[in-house]
């Protein structure tokens, strides 16, 4: 839990200690030896979308934004856009055309960002 055996000038003996980490600023951990379990846990943590069981797909016309949940954290993996034609008019013929490649794209970006060995569930949502 955090809590200090030894005293230092910084902490006292039997005080609990809590360490800040800022995102994009690296971070450099040392130690004599390190157990099997420590750096299997590291790594976890070192790739938040390993732990994620969750994949939500928030998907509008002509956009989709793909999500990884975590039981800690949530991590956008992808965004997803296409120009998409108006439905009337002259530019409409080209409109299916459009949505069948957005939609294709987004299936790209779930099949190469979703590890569905171990996601759950995906939660697909949208308007309509």
């Amino acid at each position: 839990k955090g809590r200090n055996t030894t005293e230092t000038e910084h902490v006292k003996l039997g005080a609990y200690h809590t360490l800040d980490l800022d995102v994009n600023r690296p971070v450099k951990i040392e130690k004599d030896e390190w157990d099997g379990l420590d750096i299997d846990r590291l790594r976890e943590l070192a790739d938040p979308a390993a732990s994620a069981d969750v994949c939500v797909l928030l998907i509008t016309e002509g956009l989709a934004n793909l999500a990884l949940v975590g039981g800690s954290m949530t991590v956008f993996k992808a965004k997803v856009e296409k120009a998409m034609p108006r439905k009337s008019g002259a530019a409409a013929m080209g409109y299916g055309k459009a949505l069948g490649t957005f939609h294709k794209n987004v299936m790209a970006a779930l099949e190469s960002k979703v590890n569905f060995e171990k996601v759950k569930c995906v939660v697909v949502a949208g308007p309509g």
